[in-house]
């Protein structure tokens, strides 16, 4: 595991070869990324010595400036902007917050992880809330050029 203040973040799907350059580091930092959970289902085979935690623990992790850098990966541009995996908009306003620097970096083809959790109701299958709750399933997120130039 890297020191505090040692940790790069990946956040979203990486390419290919940014994956084989990077295999090896010690430094990186991988989340859950729920519902889908992309770090340990499909990132933790592809970066061998990263270290995973699960998303909730994100805002301790900046606060404690044990991130030095952030790597966002968007999965499309146009000419409007970018489409970033659920969760990026948490990222990077908590990177700008704590003066963490962003490298956004075009991403790979999205993985296809296969989930049997579609929402925040179940994990591994399993259900963990109560009958009736009503989910906000997580969809990507899409910015605009000038809302990222403002964190970036």
């Amino acid at each position: 595991m890297a020191k505090i203040g040692n940790f790069k973040l990946i956040w979203g799907y990486p390419e290919e070869n940014f994956c084989k350059e990077h295999a090896q580091d010690k430094d990186i930092l991988l989340c859950e990324m729920r519902p889908s959970l992309l770090g340990p289902r499909y990132l933790t085979k592809k970066f061998k010595s990263a270290t995973l935690v699960s998303d909730n623990t994100l805002g301790l992790l900046f606060f404690k400036k044990m991130i030095k850098e952030v790597e966002l990966f968007y999965q499309d541009s146009d000419n409007f902007g970018y489409a970033l995996m659920p969760g990026s908009f948490t990222v990077i306003i908590l990177a700008k917050r704590h003066n963490i620097p962003i490298r956004l970096l075009r991403g790979g083809s999205s993985v296809k992880v296969k989930s049997e959790d579609i929402n925040a109701l179940s994990f591994l299958g399993k259900s963990v809330t109560a009958k009736g709750v009503i989910p906000i399933v997580p969809e990507t997120e899409f910015s605009d050029y000038k809302f990222l130039e403002g964190h970036l």
